[in-house]
């Protein structure tokens, strides 16, 4: 794997996070990402924003999959562990 960095730009507790994250020595390529959160009425809604320079964007489309699989599965998780 490669090793990322981050610089945090915005956080509002409870609400929004925002941050850059790129590679060693890539930091012209940075995508920003931004999750703001939201309270409904059957829970929480987290939205989840990327963006990066147009040569970027291809290279990096894919890499949120698994964290948005992983955030859809959450309130299974925790309904789960509720009934045990």
């Amino acid at each position: 794997g490669s090793v990322r960095h981050a610089r945090v730009e915005a956080v509002e507790p409870g609400r929004r996070f925002a941050f850059l994250w790129f590679e060693t020595g890539e930091e012209s390529a940075a995508t920003r990402v931004e999750l703001e959160l939201e309270e409904t009425e059957d829970g929480i809604r987290v939205a989840v924003t990327e963006s990066a320079p147009a040569g970027v964007r291809a290279s990096v489309a894919g890499e949120w999959s698994w964290g948005l699989t992983l955030l859809a599965s959450l309130p299974r998780l925790h309904a789960h562990a509720r009934m045990t």
